[in-house]
């Protein structure tokens, strides 16, 4: 894929959803080194080209899931999920040359939790952020075959005790399995699917009422949306309710639209996940 076929891409703020299979993931605990394989997903939105001094193009990744479970031999079962709690730089693909975007540089910056039955009844979390790369990304969405490696090291804390760290993510090999563009739903993490990226014309959202998010979580819980305009300023609570478990739905009145793009974040039982709506 030429730059500009990239950048085109990318103005469409469209999504990319990737199945990933990791071979020989190694968490150290103690003494102890215990390797997993993992299967999972990350689906990521398309940020607006930037140009550097030397024009090259570099596309920001915004992370809206990603989530990655193992039945680990001494260790149980094991799953990494996006905190999207903290706040991380955008992941990117940077290019090499100014005419032809690929091979290039990808790296994906994440925080993560943590949850395995090594330490039941906690969870624990990535003391810094953590970035998988690809040196030699071939094209966008990342071939079958495309491989990701954990660049250092990371230290896993109990969200509940930090401080200390009872775990270290040592080593990470992810590889793409399948992708697919504009995915009708999303794993953003364990036990939650997004459902639609809820992307409208602006007629129809001047003939609705209401615009419809839907959304699919495991459990019961408390259930808040948190809508911000496109510079992420918050335009206030749109919804706070306690939900059943299974698919559900929530209606933004558009009054509440504003600009070209709104930012939504819904909290299920107080862990939160972005999304964004467009005006297509």
């Amino acid at each position: 894929m030429d730059t500009e076929s990239f950048t085109t891409l990318a103005q469409t703020s469209d999504i990319a959803a990737c199945a990933c299979h990791d071979v020989g993931a190694t968490i150290a605990i103690g003494g102890n080194e215990f390797v997993g394989q993992f299967d999972g997903s990350i689906s990521v939105r398309l940020g607006k080209p930037l140009l550097s001094q030397d024009r090259l193009t570099t596309i920001p990744l915004h992370i809206v899931g990603y989530t990655t479970s193992s039945d680990i031999p001494g260790m149980g079962q094991t799953t990494f999920d996006f905190d999207f709690s903290r706040p991380i730089p955008p992941s990117e693909v940077e290019a090499r040359h100014e005419r032809e975007f690929f091979p290039a540089v990808q790296t994906m910056r994440l925080h993560i939790l943590v949850t395995t039955d090594a330490f039941k009844g906690k969870v624990l979390r990535s003391v810094s952020p953590g970035a998988l790369r690809n040196l030699d990304a071939r094209d966008f969405p990342p071939p079958t075959g495309s491989t990701y490696t954990l660049e250092a090291q990371i230290g896993l804390e109990d969200i509940a005790n930090p401080g200390v760290n009872l775990a270290v993510l040592k080593k990470v090999n992810t590889g793409i399995v399948s992708t697919q563009l504009s995915p009708a739903e999303i794993t953003t993490n364990k036990g939650f699917v997004l459902h639609s990226r809820a992307g409208k014309t602006a007629r129809a959202v001047a003939e609705r009422r209401e615009i419809e998010i839907t959304y699919e979580t495991a459990l019961r819980g408390p259930v808040a949306m948190t809508l911000f305009d496109e510079a992420q300023k918050s335009i206030g609570v749109a919804f706070h309710d306690v939900r059943d478990g299974g698919r559900q739905s929530i209606r933004i009145p558009n009054s509440l639209w504003q600009g070209r793009a709104m930012y939504y974040q819904i909290s299920i039982g107080g862990l939160p996940r972005t999304g964004l709506m467009m005006l297509e």
